[in-house]
């Protein structure tokens, strides 16, 4: 397991489908699915992990919103000693 960089946070979503998965990676810039594994069947979790692993942040309009948590983590979350 690797060392977490100081000031990383978790960032999860609940996918419930490849759209989530996809959006949460492209979108939001998450580091965590969730994925309801009694809910869905084993092959869209697999089309759901694989789609989540090779996609990267678009960034561009996105930015601005992933640089908002940020800020408002670094202005309300007191990080860990």
């Amino acid at each position: 397991m690797h060392r977490r960089e100081q000031g990383a946070r978790v960032r999860a979503s609940n996918c419930r489908d490849v759209v989530d998965a996809e959006l949460s990676r492209r979108a939001q810039r998450l580091n965590v699915m969730c994925i309801a594994a009694d809910l869905l069947g084993e092959e869209q979790i697999e089309r759901m992990i694989r789609t989540w692993l090779v996609t990267d942040f678009e960034g561009g309009r996105h930015t601005r919103r992933t640089e908002k948590v940020v800020a408002y983590e670094k202005a309300h979350i007191k990080p860990p000693e």
